[in-house]
C-alpha cells in the first residue's frame, strides 16, 4: 500500500484530516494517510528545512548520520532526545525522511 505523507506549515491541521497527524511543532505538523488528502500543493521542502533550521533540528544525510555525537548536534537542547539515564533514541526528520538512531 502506498501511504501519502503530507508535511503543513504554516497552518494547523484542523481543517485536513489523516489518519495519523504527528505534530512537530505549534506551526508544523506531518500527516500519513493511506488514500491521497485534498490538499494543495503551494510550498517546498525548502520551507520545511528552514523551519527545522529555526526550530534547532538537526538535518542529517545517509552520508552524515554516524559522524556526530548527539551533543554536537545539540540535541541536548530538544526535549526528550536525550536520556543520560536511559541513553537515547532521535529520529531526524528532513526533506528526504531519513532516519537517525542512537543508543548507548
Amino acid at each position: 500500500m502506498d501511504w501519502q505523507i503530507v508535511g503543513l506549515i504554516g497552518e494547523k491541521c484542523g481543517r485536513i484530516y489523516a489518519q495519523i497527524q504527528l505534530d512537530i511543532d505549534e506551526n508544523r505538523a506531518i500527516l500519513i494517510n493511506p488514500t491521497p488528502l485534498d490538499v494543495t500543493f503551494n510550498g517546498d521542502e525548502k520551507q520545511w528545512l528552514c523551519a527545522d533550521i529555526q526550530a534547532g533540528l538537526p538535518s542529517l544525510s545517509a552520508e552524515t548520520q554516524n559522524e556526530f555525537i548527539p551533543q554536537a548536534l545539540n540535541l541536548q537542547a530538544i526535549e526528550q532526545a536525550i536520556s543520560f539515564t536511559k541513553g537515547l533514541l532521535y529520529r531526524a526528520r528532513n526533506c528526504r525522511t531519513s532516519q537517525i538512531s542512537w543508543r548507548q
